[in-house]
């Protein structure tokens, strides 16, 4: 199967574990809501949302992206800060170890030229969704199901002219 190839590679702690369809439906249902929240909160404030038109980037943007960044920020560093929180009281522990890897998610953005501060948090805040659902679900793959759906809301509404 494709987690025991992933095992194999030494990727036993990022979680990915299958989900069935109803979390499938409900990841991908929370990505497109996200990205729609965030087009227009880009479409009130009169930002862009920072895409490019560009094939190659929204192959890697909807495909390879969310699972590296999945796996790297849900799958490696929020599991080391739920390690690491593990002394706090349980939900404080969760919602430290699932902001904290969201902050990180974010400033990993911070190379892109032009980011502003609004398109720091907006990121930061799907950091969250993602490190929740990932916790929720016991499943990175569940995340980068999200993440996906997300940039895909994302790339429809630059495709179709909202920029």
């Amino acid at each position: 199967s494709s987690v025991g190839r992933l095992r194999s590679l030494g990727l036993e702690y990022v979680a990915w574990e299958r989900v069935n369809q109803r979390v499938l439906w409900f990841c991908v249902t929370c990505g497109l809501v996200a990205g729609s929240a965030i087009i227009l909160v880009a479409r009130l404030s009169g930002q862009p949302l920072g895409l490019e038109l560009n094939w190659n980037m929204a192959i890697l943007a909807l495909a390879v992206g969310p699972v590296m960044e999945e796996v790297v920020f849900r799958g490696y560093l929020l599991r080391l800060a739920l390690v690491l929180t593990t002394r706090l009281p349980r939900p404080f522990a969760s919602w430290t170890a699932v902001i904290s890897a969201a902050v990180l998610f974010a400033s990993s953005h911070l190379a892109k030229p032009g980011i502003t501060a609004l398109q720091m948090f907006c990121i930061a805040g799907t950091g969250c969704i993602y490190g929740c659902i990932r916790i929720r679900y016991h499943s990175t793959a569940a995340s980068a199901l999200t993440h996906a759906a997300y940039n895909l809301a994302l790339y429809l509404s630059f495709w179709f002219g909202l920029r």
